[in-house]
């Protein structure tokens, strides 16, 4: 697709360009990039330098998907920061985001995505309470989550019963075809259910009853919020007196 954005004559940006992966194709190669946490104020942040690195070094990538936290705060003057830095790979590039929490009221964690859902209107939300959704193609999955909810990311939440619904479909699919080792789950959110730095060492063990299913269902889990880069051997998530059914 090619486009410009404009008001009136006067004001026309330059012409850009993105490409999008159609949903029924079965995806033999697949690259995206994983940024987040940008929090950029204006003031010697180094998002820019991140994004326009990205827009030349990974030119070829698909889409990008993001654990949130966007602005700095959710102000206007910060999400027009944050636009306008990333405007070259954002307005070339497909962008998934999920919200954080500098991406609602405040930088605490807050149930209000009002601004999140106004900036990114066209995301497949599937409920009004919180801005979760997926996205797939025939062979992978995303699923998109708000950590902002502590209530949805327990046991009889709605978002914990959504993606339980949705991981047994895409089960069934990934079972019924002959070669299942070409099937990825990635699951998404902001706060992540285990982290090993010490910003939020008060959370370090407190896992969330939504992450038993990870074990053996998902393939992936990506997060932010603890602004350091760190990975995992593969985790199992075994609460007492808990078990998937």
């Amino acid at each position: 697709y090619y486009y410009r954005v404009g008001a009136g004559r006067d004001l026309v940006s330059k012409q850009y360009s993105f490409k999008t992966v159609r949903a029924l194709d079965r995806i033999e190669n697949l690259s995206f990039v994983v940024m987040g946490d940008a929090q950029d104020d204006g003031e010697n942040q180094h998002f820019a330098i991140v994004a326009d690195a990205v827009a030349q070094q990974h030119a070829d990538i698909d889409f990008i998907v993001s654990p949130g936290d966007l602005p700095w705060n959710d102000r206007p003057g910060d999400w027009w920061t944050f636009f306008d830095k990333g405007r070259d790979l954002l307005g070339q590039k497909v962008f998934m985001p999920t919200v954080g929490n500098h991406d609602t009221p405040g930088n605490g964690s807050d149930k209000d995505a009002t601004s999140f859902r106004r900036y990114f209107p066209s995301l497949p939300y599937v409920s009004e309470n919180a801005p979760y959704y997926k996205f797939s193609f025939v062979n992978v999955s995303f699923f998109m989550l708000s950590s902002e909810h502590d209530e949805l990311m327990q046991q009889r939440g709605e978002q914990y019963r959504w993606l339980d619904e949705q991981l047994d479909l895409y089960n069934e699919l990934r079972e019924s075809t002959a070669d299942s080792r070409t099937f990825w789950s990635f699951v998404m959110w902001h706060i992540p259910p285990y982290n090993a730095g010490s910003r939020h060492a008060g959370r370090q063990f407190a896992f969330r009853d939504i992450a038993q299913h990870f074990n053996s269902t998902v393939d992936w889990f990506l997060g932010g919020h603890e602004h350091l880069y760190q990975r995992s051997h593969p985790l199992n998530f075994k609460p007492f007196g808990l078990e998937r059914k």
